[in-house]
């Protein structure tokens, strides 16, 4: 398959329409939902921070309450410059080091826009975001990118890996538990 008619599939799966009852009246297509990692982004781990991509099924996550979560699999989608001219919503959320206060996160993050994120010791954050939520705030913005990837861990069970000091949430292992992208 060419990467054009790739591209044109992943669009028509992201925009599908649910077909509305005869009562119902005009629906929009529903908003894709997109969830994930960015690349480079370090992973607390028992081996201490590891760049996302470099992670391996069995690995241990160090969780945002401090217990430890086994990494099942790892999920990696992205979007090139076609797809993302088409759906500029799946353009990554940039978080500056430091922009949630308190030093956090360590490094430069970028985030899948619906990623949610917690960061308890950082300024105004006491409960889970999506990543578009926080735009705005010290310097988070939409990223220009030519290219999206993102990384979605695949957990034992629910819960929040640290990444670079911030808790960004995982997939329970089920069978919903498939890419970072579902239809709402």
């Amino acid at each position: 398959m060419s990467k054009r008619n790739a591209t044109q599939r992943l669009l028509n799966c992201l925009t599908r329409r649910r077909v509305p009852s005869p009562d119902a009246g005009p629906e929009a297509p529903p908003r894709p939902q997109i969830a994930g990692i960015g690349f480079n982004t370090r992973i607390q781990t028992d081996f201490g921070p590891v760049p996302i991509q470099l992670l391996r099924p069995g690995d241990k996550l160090k969780s945002t309450d401090g217990s430890w979560i086994r990494l099942k699999a790892m999920r990696r989608f992205g979007f090139d410059r076609s797809c993302l001219d088409h759906l500029p919503e799946a353009r990554g959320v940039l978080f500056p080091a430091g922009s949630l206060g308190n030093g956090l996160p360590l490094q430069d993050v970028i985030l899948a826009p619906d990623q949610r994120i917690t960061a308890t010791h950082a300024a105004g954050m006491h409960e889970a975001k999506s990543a578009a939520e926080c735009v705005g705030h010290a310097g988070i913005r939409r990223v220009e990118q030519d290219e999206a990837v993102y990384f979605v861990p695949v957990c034992d069970g629910s819960g929040a890996a640290l990444a670079e000091g911030i808790g960004v949430g995982t997939l329970a292992n089920s069978a919903t538990a498939q890419i970072g992208i579902c239809a709402a």
